[in-house]
């Protein structure tokens, strides 16, 4: 059913100009410590000590856009919704098991305020800016751990709403 009303929104957004609903083509929960990847897993977790998580979504859409607004929105697998995250561009290449870990510590991090949605989703509204890399890398400030759901469940997938202009 929410698929249904996914693909209905998609539709929809492609047809008023200036805004794209935008599908993750790759996730992976990384643990900075231990230098470990885990991009297959239904479950994303972050925060901690050293848990970040990397997202990639299919941008072709909005080659040549001027991004004004991005909305990244995740589901809720477990623990606790965070007031806020942390989100950075990926600067380095990555995929779900090679996560490039050791480039983490030099990326800028900026805090972005959580909203919640219904039926366990959160939507948080980042910097544009943070597009023009390959990827997200989102963390959770301070020790709380919450879990996403990954791309691999399908109904409870990331997306990124982009709206903006050619």
């Amino acid at each position: 059913m929410i698929r249904a009303v996914l693909v209905a929104f998609l539709i929809s957004m492609n047809l008023c100009a200036g805004r794209a609903l935008l599908e993750c083509t790759a996730d992976t929960a990384a643990d900075l410590v231990r230098k470990t990847a885990s991009g297959k897993a239904r479950e994303l977790q972050a925060g901690g000590k050293g848990r970040v998580v990397l997202l990639d979504f299919r941008t072709a859409v909005i080659e040549g856009w001027i991004v004004e607004k991005a909305t990244l929105l995740l589901h809720i697998a477990g623990g606790a919704v965070p007031p806020k995250l942390e989100i950075a561009a990926a600067s380095f290449p990555w995929s779900e098991s090679e996560n490039g870990v050791h480039a983490v510590g030099s990326t800028k991090f900026h805090a972005f305020d959580v909203r919640e949605s219904k039926f366990g989703w959160i939507e948080i509204d980042a910097s544009p800016d943070l597009l023009r890399g390959r990827g997200l890398i989102v963390r959770i400030p301070g020790n709380s751990e919450t879990v996403f759901h990954s791309r691999e469940t399908v109904q409870h997938s990331p997306y990124l709403i982009v709206e903006g202009s050619k």
